[in-house]
């Protein structure tokens, strides 16, 4: 679970995220695991850049999960690593 301050906003403005990855291989979710810390903060960032009125339509949450994905794949290839198939986002609550 992941909470943040969302970028750029006049109030303040929070996320609150529960992450859960599939992959195919299961080499590449033993990856994750060890790699857990470096992703969880990869996240992190990425989270807390969002603007809130980006992530309000379907589209918006969409295109998070897919930057979600490329960011733990880009991690997992610079560590010689399996990539994964999917992010999925298991609860998404914006205030």
């Amino acid at each position: 679970s992941f909470v943040v301050n969302l970028f750029g906003e006049e109030v303040s403005r929070f996320l609150q995220i529960e992450v859960e990855v599939m992959a195919v291989k299961p080499a590449a979710l033993d990856a994750v695991r060890a790699n857990l810390p470096v992703i969880r903060n990869r996240l992190v960032l990425l989270f807390s850049s969002q603007k809130f009125r980006d992530l309000l339509p379907r589209e918006g949450k969409e295109k998070l999960q897919q930057q979600s994905l490329e960011e733990i794949n880009k991690l997992l290839e610079e560590r010689k690593k399996p990539r994964i198939d999917g992010v999925m986002f298991t609860s998404f609550v914006m205030q």
